[in-house]
Protein backbone atom coordinates (compact mmCIF):
# COMPACT_ATOMS: atom_id res chain seq x y z
CA UNK A 1 0.00 0.00 0.00
CA UNK A 2 2.79 2.32 0.66
CA UNK A 3 3.89 2.21 -3.03
CA UNK A 4 0.08 3.29 -4.00
CA UNK A 5 0.00 5.97 -1.01
CA UNK A 6 2.84 7.50 -2.78
CA UNK A 7 1.38 7.21 -7.05
CA UNK A 8 -1.14 9.35 -5.42
CA UNK A 9 0.80 12.01 -4.20
CA UNK A 10 2.48 12.17 -7.33
CA UNK A 11 -0.16 11.47 -9.74
CA UNK A 12 -1.20 15.67 -10.04
CA UNK A 13 2.31 16.36 -10.63
CA UNK A 14 3.18 13.98 -13.02
CA UNK A 15 0.19 14.83 -14.87
CA UNK A 16 1.70 18.19 -15.35
CA UNK A 17 4.83 17.29 -17.02
CA UNK A 18 3.44 15.55 -19.99
CA UNK A 19 5.90 12.96 -20.71
CA UNK A 20 6.99 12.15 -16.80
CA UNK A 21 3.29 10.50 -15.94
CA UNK A 22 5.25 7.42 -17.39
CA UNK A 23 7.07 6.88 -14.26
CA UNK A 24 3.54 5.20 -12.97
CA UNK A 25 3.53 2.12 -14.87
CA UNK A 26 7.32 1.49 -13.43
CA UNK A 27 6.15 2.17 -10.12
CA UNK A 28 3.03 0.59 -9.87
CA UNK A 29 3.29 -1.92 -12.70
CA UNK A 30 7.21 -2.41 -13.11
CA UNK A 31 7.06 -6.00 -11.65
CA UNK A 32 7.93 -8.39 -15.15
CA UNK A 33 11.04 -9.31 -15.60
CA UNK A 34 13.10 -10.57 -18.64
CA UNK A 35 14.63 -14.10 -18.21
CA UNK A 36 17.98 -14.75 -16.56
CA UNK A 37 20.81 -14.31 -19.20
CA UNK A 38 24.15 -14.60 -18.63
CA UNK A 39 24.38 -10.88 -18.69
CA UNK A 40 22.97 -10.66 -15.26
CA UNK A 41 25.06 -10.40 -12.68
CA UNK A 42 25.47 -13.68 -10.37
CA UNK A 43 24.60 -12.10 -7.15
CA UNK A 44 21.63 -10.66 -8.86
CA UNK A 45 18.09 -11.38 -8.43
CA UNK A 46 14.50 -10.14 -8.69
CA UNK A 47 13.80 -6.69 -7.65
CA UNK A 48 17.61 -5.43 -7.60
CA UNK A 49 18.53 -2.42 -9.36
CA UNK A 50 20.89 -4.49 -11.09
CA UNK A 51 18.61 -7.12 -12.52
CA UNK A 52 16.71 -6.78 -15.68
CA UNK A 53 12.88 -5.34 -15.03
CA UNK A 54 10.47 -4.41 -17.18
CA UNK A 55 8.44 -0.89 -16.52
CA UNK A 56 5.24 -2.11 -17.03
CA UNK A 57 3.69 -0.04 -19.77
CA UNK A 58 6.69 2.31 -19.17
CA UNK A 59 6.13 3.27 -23.44
CA UNK A 60 6.14 0.43 -24.81
CA UNK A 61 5.61 1.50 -28.29
CA UNK A 62 8.67 4.04 -27.46
CA UNK A 63 10.44 0.61 -27.22
CA UNK A 64 9.26 -1.19 -30.18
CA UNK A 65 9.77 1.96 -32.17
CA UNK A 66 13.74 2.26 -30.96
CA UNK A 67 14.15 -1.64 -31.49
CA UNK A 68 12.98 -1.62 -34.72
CA UNK A 69 15.28 1.24 -36.10
CA UNK A 70 18.53 -0.22 -34.00
CA UNK A 71 18.00 -3.53 -36.33
CA UNK A 72 17.48 -1.56 -39.50
CA UNK A 73 19.91 1.97 -39.46
CA UNK A 74 23.54 2.43 -38.46
CA UNK A 75 23.99 4.96 -35.40
CA UNK A 76 27.62 6.17 -33.84
CA UNK A 77 26.34 8.01 -30.36
CA UNK A 78 23.37 5.91 -28.52
CA UNK A 79 22.01 8.31 -25.28
CA UNK A 80 20.89 5.85 -22.73
CA UNK A 81 18.99 7.09 -19.97
CA UNK A 82 15.73 8.39 -18.11
CA UNK A 83 13.41 11.55 -18.39
CA UNK A 84 16.31 13.54 -18.99
CA UNK A 85 17.89 11.96 -21.65
CA UNK A 86 14.37 11.89 -23.36
CA UNK A 87 13.49 14.98 -22.93
CA UNK A 88 16.63 15.75 -25.67
CA UNK A 89 14.14 14.30 -28.21
CA UNK A 90 10.58 15.29 -27.03
CA UNK A 91 10.62 18.20 -24.85
CA UNK A 92 9.19 19.02 -21.64
CA UNK A 93 6.14 21.58 -20.71
CA UNK A 94 5.69 22.42 -24.39
CA UNK A 95 9.46 23.42 -24.46
CA UNK A 96 11.73 21.95 -27.57
CA UNK A 97 15.13 20.65 -26.70
CA UNK A 98 15.65 20.33 -30.97
CA UNK A 99 18.28 23.02 -31.13
CA UNK A 100 20.75 21.09 -28.51
CA UNK A 101 19.65 17.57 -29.73
CA UNK A 102 20.20 19.41 -33.78
CA UNK A 103 23.45 20.37 -33.01
CA UNK A 104 24.87 18.06 -30.67
CA UNK A 105 23.84 14.57 -31.26
CA UNK A 106 21.52 14.28 -34.71
CA UNK A 107 24.55 15.28 -36.92
CA UNK A 108 26.51 12.40 -35.17
CA UNK A 109 24.12 10.14 -36.27
CA UNK A 110 22.43 9.56 -32.87
CA UNK A 111 18.95 7.73 -31.42
CA UNK A 112 18.17 8.43 -28.19
CA UNK A 113 17.04 5.69 -25.66
CA UNK A 114 15.94 7.94 -22.57
CA UNK A 115 12.30 6.88 -21.12
CA UNK A 116 10.79 9.16 -18.25
CA UNK A 117 10.47 7.91 -14.96
CA UNK A 118 12.73 4.52 -15.43
CA UNK A 119 15.55 3.37 -12.94
CA UNK A 120 18.37 1.37 -14.02
CA UNK A 121 16.69 -2.39 -13.91
CA UNK A 122 13.93 -1.25 -16.83
CA UNK A 123 17.23 0.29 -18.79
CA UNK A 124 18.90 -3.05 -18.32
CA UNK A 125 15.41 -4.88 -19.36
CA UNK A 126 15.67 -2.68 -22.22
CA UNK A 127 18.97 -3.57 -23.74
CA UNK A 128 18.57 -6.98 -23.37
CA UNK A 129 15.44 -6.91 -25.12
CA UNK A 130 16.43 -5.36 -28.29
CA UNK A 131 17.73 -1.59 -27.87
CA UNK A 132 21.71 -3.32 -28.02
CA UNK A 133 20.87 -5.34 -31.19
CA UNK A 134 22.66 -2.43 -33.84
CA UNK A 135 23.07 -3.27 -37.25
CA UNK A 136 27.19 -2.29 -36.29
CA UNK A 137 28.37 -1.07 -32.80
CA UNK A 138 27.69 2.54 -32.23
CA UNK A 139 31.17 5.21 -31.36
CA UNK A 140 30.27 6.05 -28.29
CA UNK A 141 27.39 5.32 -25.62
CA UNK A 142 25.93 8.19 -23.19
CA UNK A 143 25.00 6.75 -20.26
CA UNK A 144 23.06 9.64 -17.56
CA UNK A 145 21.07 7.03 -15.07
CA UNK A 146 20.28 6.89 -11.83
CA UNK A 147 18.42 9.74 -9.92
CA UNK A 148 15.00 7.89 -10.20
CA UNK A 149 16.79 4.81 -8.21
CA UNK A 150 17.80 6.72 -4.90
CA UNK A 151 13.65 9.13 -5.22
CA UNK A 152 12.13 8.06 -2.34
CA UNK A 153 10.09 11.15 -2.60
CA UNK A 154 8.10 9.09 -5.39
CA UNK A 155 9.37 6.10 -5.81
CA UNK A 156 8.67 4.68 -2.01
CA UNK A 157 10.06 1.10 -1.47
CA UNK A 158 11.43 1.10 -4.84
CA UNK A 159 13.89 3.53 -3.77
CA UNK A 160 17.71 2.09 -3.80
CA UNK A 161 20.73 3.01 -2.40
CA UNK A 162 24.08 4.58 -3.08
CA UNK A 163 25.37 1.17 -3.77
CA UNK A 164 22.74 -0.67 -5.12
CA UNK A 165 22.08 2.56 -7.62
CA UNK A 166 25.88 1.48 -8.38
CA UNK A 167 25.54 -1.82 -9.01
CA UNK A 168 22.67 -1.15 -11.70
CA UNK A 169 25.05 1.30 -13.34
CA UNK A 170 27.77 -1.06 -13.36
CA UNK A 171 25.69 -3.37 -14.96
CA UNK A 172 24.86 -1.38 -17.75
CA UNK A 173 28.51 -0.42 -18.58
CA UNK A 174 28.99 -4.27 -18.43
CA UNK A 175 26.43 -5.06 -20.52
CA UNK A 176 27.16 -3.08 -23.14
CA UNK A 177 30.85 -4.18 -22.88
CA UNK A 178 30.02 -7.62 -23.50
CA UNK A 179 27.88 -7.06 -26.62
CA UNK A 180 29.92 -3.77 -27.90
CA UNK A 181 33.53 -3.76 -26.68
CA UNK A 182 34.55 -1.19 -29.36
CA UNK A 183 32.27 1.36 -28.25
CA UNK A 184 33.50 3.72 -26.07
CA UNK A 185 30.88 4.80 -23.10
CA UNK A 186 31.08 8.09 -21.13
CA UNK A 187 29.15 7.70 -17.90
CA UNK A 188 27.75 10.80 -16.60
CA UNK A 189 27.23 11.54 -12.83
CA UNK A 190 23.88 11.43 -12.52
CA UNK A 191 22.63 15.30 -12.45
CA UNK A 192 21.76 17.15 -9.10
CA UNK A 193 18.60 16.96 -7.62
CA UNK A 194 16.77 19.32 -5.06
CA UNK A 195 15.99 18.55 -1.44
CA UNK A 196 13.18 18.49 0.53
CA UNK A 197 12.76 22.59 1.75
CA UNK A 198 14.64 23.93 -1.49
CA UNK A 199 12.29 26.69 -3.29
CA UNK A 200 11.49 27.09 -6.82
CA UNK A 201 8.89 29.77 -8.34
CA UNK A 202 8.06 27.30 -10.93
CA UNK A 203 5.16 25.02 -11.04
CA UNK A 204 6.49 21.85 -10.11
CA UNK A 205 8.86 20.73 -7.59
CA UNK A 206 10.28 17.48 -7.54
CA UNK A 207 12.43 16.83 -4.04
CA UNK A 208 13.56 14.00 -1.57
CA UNK A 209 15.07 13.56 1.50
CA UNK A 210 18.11 14.73 1.79
CA UNK A 211 19.63 11.46 2.18
CA UNK A 212 18.66 9.93 -0.61
CA UNK A 213 19.95 13.19 -1.90
CA UNK A 214 23.30 11.93 -0.35
CA UNK A 215 22.86 8.12 -1.45
CA UNK A 216 22.64 9.79 -5.47
CA UNK A 217 26.07 11.61 -4.80
CA UNK A 218 27.13 8.31 -3.71
CA UNK A 219 26.43 6.12 -6.47
CA UNK A 220 27.94 9.03 -8.60
CA UNK A 221 31.22 8.63 -6.27
CA UNK A 222 31.41 4.93 -7.14
CA UNK A 223 30.61 4.68 -10.15
CA UNK A 224 33.55 7.61 -11.66
CA UNK A 225 35.50 4.57 -10.65
CA UNK A 226 34.34 2.83 -13.58
CA UNK A 227 36.47 4.97 -16.01
CA UNK A 228 39.31 3.67 -17.38
CA UNK A 229 39.69 6.37 -19.82
CA UNK A 230 40.68 3.51 -22.57
CA UNK A 231 36.56 2.36 -23.02
CA UNK A 232 35.11 3.84 -19.94
CA UNK A 233 34.86 7.89 -19.37
CA UNK A 234 33.46 9.85 -16.19
CA UNK A 235 31.74 13.09 -16.84
CA UNK A 236 30.97 15.44 -14.49
CA UNK A 237 29.20 18.64 -15.52
CA UNK A 238 27.36 18.98 -12.07
CA UNK A 239 28.56 22.70 -11.58
CA UNK A 240 26.98 24.45 -14.06
CA UNK A 241 23.31 23.41 -12.29
CA UNK A 242 24.17 25.10 -8.95
CA UNK A 243 24.72 28.53 -7.43
CA UNK A 244 27.57 29.76 -5.55
CA UNK A 245 25.80 28.14 -2.40
CA UNK A 246 25.47 24.79 -3.85
CA UNK A 247 21.79 25.71 -4.24
CA UNK A 248 20.16 24.67 -7.46
CA UNK A 249 19.57 27.05 -10.09
CA UNK A 250 16.56 27.10 -11.11
CA UNK A 251 17.23 29.29 -13.92
CA UNK A 252 18.29 25.97 -15.53
CA UNK A 253 16.44 23.04 -13.73
CA UNK A 254 13.24 24.33 -12.90
CA UNK A 255 11.65 21.69 -10.86
CA UNK A 256 14.91 20.80 -9.31
CA UNK A 257 15.88 17.70 -10.94
CA UNK A 258 15.10 18.16 -15.04
CA UNK A 259 16.73 20.70 -17.07
CA UNK A 260 15.12 22.96 -19.31
CA UNK A 261 16.31 23.78 -22.51
CA UNK A 262 18.79 26.38 -21.41
CA UNK A 263 20.44 23.67 -18.87
CA UNK A 264 20.59 20.87 -21.15
CA UNK A 265 22.32 23.07 -23.92
CA UNK A 266 24.65 24.14 -21.29
CA UNK A 267 25.15 19.90 -20.42
CA UNK A 268 25.72 19.50 -23.71
CA UNK A 269 28.32 21.81 -24.46
CA UNK A 270 30.14 21.24 -21.12
CA UNK A 271 30.10 17.28 -22.65
CA UNK A 272 31.08 18.56 -26.05
CA UNK A 273 35.04 18.32 -25.75
CA UNK A 274 34.71 14.68 -24.18
CA UNK A 275 32.55 13.60 -26.73
CA UNK A 276 33.89 15.06 -29.50
CA UNK A 277 37.37 13.30 -28.67
CA UNK A 278 35.86 10.23 -28.62
CA UNK A 279 33.79 10.38 -31.86
CA UNK A 280 36.72 11.65 -33.69
CA UNK A 281 35.06 14.55 -35.13
CA UNK A 282 35.13 18.36 -35.09
CA UNK A 283 34.65 20.54 -32.20
CA UNK A 284 31.10 22.27 -31.33
CA UNK A 285 30.76 25.35 -29.14
CA UNK A 286 31.71 23.95 -25.93
CA UNK A 287 30.99 25.91 -22.49
CA UNK A 288 33.59 26.25 -20.49
CA UNK A 289 32.98 24.50 -16.41
CA UNK A 290 33.86 27.31 -13.83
Amino acid sequence: MEILSHIGKFMAMAIAAGVIVFQLGCMAQGRESAPVAKQVPHSAKPGDADFPQRCGWGQPERHRLKVDKIKTEKYDLVLIGDSITQNLETGLDGESFAETWDKHYAPRKAINLGYAGQQTQHILWNLMNGELDFVQSPKVAILLIGTNNTDDEHFGSNTFNGEKTFNGIKAIVDLIRQRHPTTKIIIRRPYPCGVRGDQTPFHRKFVRSAASAAELKRAGDLASKLADNKHVYWSDVNKIFLRPDGKINTDLMPDLVHPNAAGSKLAAEALEPLLAKLMGDKLVHAARLK
